[in-house]
């Protein structure tokens, strides 16, 4: 079971991660790119070991996403302590869209 915890994004750095005790990851919403590696970083530094933690990155230019940069966006959540990723919403992707996203599966196998 996975547990949102995005309450660092919302300034709410007074919450304990680690008191999520019945949850075996965290999914954070890391679609500002400048603020992702921070809030995976405080994450990973909370979380309880060996915790998952999903960085779900806004992968869809039509929503708001930075598909060409999403390499750099992958890289920086992964070295912050994330993971895993998720990219969200590849189901509404354009064609172009779907050539960044390819890419990142294809770096990351």
């Amino acid at each position: 079971m996975f547990e949102v915890a995005d309450v660092f994004a919302l300034g709410r750095e007074d919450f304990d991660v680690s008191q999520s005790v019945a949850a075996d990851g965290i999914v954070l919403s890391c679609w500002d790119p400048a603020a992702a590696g921070p809030l995976a970083e405080r994450t990973a530094r909370s979380a309880p070991q060996g915790a998952r933690i999903a960085a779900s990155l806004l992968a869809v230019s039509g929503l708001g996403g930075r598909p060409a940069t999403l390499a750099g966006q992958a890289d920086t959540v992964l070295r912050a302590g994330a993971t895993e990723l998720r990219l969200y919403h590849a189901g509404l992707a354009s064609a172009a869209d779907l050539d960044a996203v390819q890419d990142l599966c294809r770096r990351e196998g």
